[in-house]
């Protein structure tokens, strides 16, 4: 027998002057082992959202963005030549700018952005994520 089993097996079924010390060591254990049970169940529960949180945001934007300042005349040519590359599945040009909306008095900037809704599809999940409405 190792010397940590004889250890514990020694204050478990402890029957001298305190037999109330082995209930204790019981309740000791139990209480490690529930807590060391709520750690893991936690421990996969947010390991899983943060997967299924990193899988959404990322789903919505394409692996790769070509951004260029101010005009990108040549964004469909660009597209084009993308497409033909063995491993692209897709490439949509979009365009994007700032706004503000505002209700009464509550102000709020956003992200606008305009796509092409036939290529969108090759390049996100963002019609999978679409509860309401249509294109």
């Amino acid at each position: 027998m190792r010397f940590e089993c004889f250890v514990a097996s020694r204050f478990i079924w402890s029957k001298r002057r305190h037999p109330f010390v082995g209930v204790i060591s019981w309740i000791s254990a139990i209480g490690i082992a529930v807590g060391v049970a709520a750690l893991i169940v936690v421990l996969a529960v947010m390991n899983g959202f943060d997967e299924d949180l990193k899988s959404r945001i990322i789903g919505t934007r394409a692996h790769l963005v070509i951004e260029k300042e101010g005009v990108f005349a040549d964004a469909e040519v660009l597209a084009d030549k993308l497409r033909k590359v063995q491993d692209i599945k897709g490439a949509a040009a979009y365009i994007e700018g700032q706004a503000l909306f505002q209700a009464g008095e509550l102000g709020s900037g956003v992200l606008v952005r305009g796509i092409d809704a036939s290529l969108e599809k090759n390049v996100s999940k963002f019609y999978d994520y679409l509860s309401q409405g249509s294109f």
